[in-house]
């Protein structure tokens, strides 16, 4: 799925696809799934912290699959912080921008076929 979303003030492009899980876990040695699953009701603090640090680096590889023409080999973490430090210190504060490139990414997560009885 590919989504134009306004993010850090301008229109920006992402995409997420089979292949989202595996780029994540090529570039942050986290399994994306299980990470999700372990911070899916965070109830601390700490916790509330590692699910925004999740959000910025899934929407660093969203980016990248949608904007980068050798998105292989673009995936480190040092690329990551080059692209971090380029935002605004504002870029993650708006809820409805995160709740979106999540739906963006859950949207190719969930299935789409109706249960048949």
């Amino acid at each position: 799925m590919r989504k134009t979303i306004l993010f850090d003030g301008k229109e920006t492009e992402f995409q997420s696809s089979g292949a989202t899980p595996v780029l994540y876990k090529q570039c942050f040695k986290q399994d994306l799934l299980a990470t999700t699953m372990k911070l899916r009701e965070s109830k601390t603090k700490e916790q509330e912290l590692a699910m925004l640090d999740m959000v910025m680096q899934l929407t660093y590889i969203m980016y990248c699959e949608a904007n980068c023409k050798d998105v292989f080999n673009r995936l480190t973490f040092e690329s990551y912080m080059k692209w971090l430090m380029g935002l605004s210190p504002n870029a993650f504060d708006g809820t409805d921008t995160n709740l979106e490139l999540i739906q963006l990414w859950r949207g190719t997560t969930t299935g789409t076929s109706e249960a048949k009885n």
